[in-house]
């Protein structure tokens, strides 16, 4: 199905050469870039959003730029350029903030933390998983919270605080279980089973 959307992307690129869309042309390059980066072509994807940034530098739209700093700091941290992924998804949180989009301010907070959390500055992820759950919160939304739940379980995890790590592990299971997504469950009770063996529960481990 990559091969598919590559296909109809390109010729849709090839397409829009004769009408010269300046913002459908920066879609249709960070489209290409987001299936690129799903099949681990990365540094062509990191190309393609790079390229869409520098025509947005002439194209004033505020939403297609948010998104494109979205992407640029996904494949950053991918590649484990986090500090440039930082960087990335902190202009995004900006941008969000101004066009009061609290889905993204939400999103952007949470992959802020994310990559606090890879350059082991814990205390500042632990304070912006903190935040974003504030907002999943007040958006009602299971999937963000499940997610934070999670990430706030593994800072606590990292930071020698298993029964807490343990608390947002199972919080983040019972969202998961009731969507039944069975790879998000397995997440789950993967990183509760190694809580209970850090507290030396291996009956509950094990099961």
């Amino acid at each position: 199905l990559y091969d598919d959307a590559i296909k109809f992307l390109n010729e849709a690129r090839r397409i829009n050469e004769e009408d010269e869309d300046l913002l459908y042309k920066i879609k249709i390059l960070n489209e290409l870039g987001s299936v690129y980066r799903r099949i681990s072509r990365l540094d062509e994807a990191l190309d393609l959003h790079e390229q869409a940034l520098d025509l947005l530098k002439n194209f004033n739209d505020e939403e297609e730029l948010t998104t494109t700093y979205v992407y640029l700091g996904i494949i950053s941290d991918i590649m484990g350029n986090y500090d440039k992924a930082l960087s990335y998804h902190q202009k995004a949180l900006e941008l969000n903030k101004k066009q009061n989009d609290i889905r993204g301010i939400a999103g952007a907070i949470h992959n802020i933390g994310i990559l606090y959390q890879k350059l082991e500055k814990y205390p500042k992820a632990l304070d912006y998983f903190k935040q974003a759950l504030k907002y999943w919160e007040q958006l009602n939304n299971p999937s963000g919270l499940a997610s934070t739940y999670n990430s706030l379980g593994g800072v606590s995890e990292l930071t020698n605080n298993p029964k807490e790590a343990l608390k947002y592990y199972k919080l983040a299971l019972e969202i998961w279980e009731k969507s039944g997504s069975k790879n998000s469950i397995s997440i789950a009770l993967h990183n509760i089973g190694s809580v209970y063996e850090t507290l030396a529960h291996y009956d509950e481990a094990i099961k």
